[in-house]
Parts: structure tokens; sequence; C-alpha cells
């Protein structure tokens, strides 16, 4: 089984933990599209888990991903995804705060005009 959900290690070892009493074998993955200079795209698959099941594994995942790269043991690739969503919206918060366009001049709140006011 290949698990892409966005979850903790501890998440994915302990749901490998489980399945494996069934005899299911699982891998984690992070997957992430990138953006190339000339606008087209390809999908980066960082995987997590046992070598031996992640070479039995390829032929999907190299459907599921340009790129393969492995990370180690299994929950590396959930933690990279953990990992690069908290800098990735670390940044945007960064540039949101940093950009001129959030600002504008304060202005007095307009009063509500509505039927339910007049007596």
């Amino acid at each position: 089984m290949i698990e892409t959900s966005t979850v903790l290690p501890t998440d994915v070892i302990a749901c490998a933990e489980t399945l494996q009493m069934d005899g299911i074998e699982l891998i984690g993955t992070r997957r992430s599209l990138w953006r190339r200079p000339d606008a087209s795209a390809f999908h980066l698959l960082v995987v997590g888990g046992d070598g031996a099941i992640i070479d039995r594994a390829m032929p999907v995942l190299d459907v599921l991903g340009h790129n393969v790269k492995r990370f180690g043991g299994l929950g590396t690739g959930m933690a990279a995804k953990v990992v690069n969503n908290g800098v990735a919206h670390a940044v945007m918060v960064v540039l949101i705060e940093g950009s001129p366009w959030p600002r504008r001049k304060k202005r007095r709140p307009r009063r509500h005009r509505g039927h339910a006011h007049r007596r």
C-alpha cells in the first residue's frame, strides 16, 4: 500500500504495524508539484519505507511522480512533507506581511441604513 496523505510519521508507522498483521506492506510518500522555469510541471515523490517494498512499488511510483527520491525508513517521507508544509506556510506569511497591498487607508465604518434600525 502507498500512503500519500499528509500525516505525522508516527501515524504512518502505527498504520504500517496494524496493516502488517494482515500481511499488507506500506510505504509513505510525499508528493509535490514543482514548476520549471519554462512553466512545465513535474511531480516529485519523496518515499520512505523498506527498500525491497519500494523496489516492488516502483512501477506505480514512476506513474505517480516524474522524479522519485528515497529518503530512508518509513515515516521519513511524511516528515519531509510536514517540514515542507511548515516552511511553505511561513514563507507565505512573510510575503503577505511584507507586501504593501494588504495595507489600506483606515476608514470610518459605514452606518447601517437597514429597515431594522428605523423608529
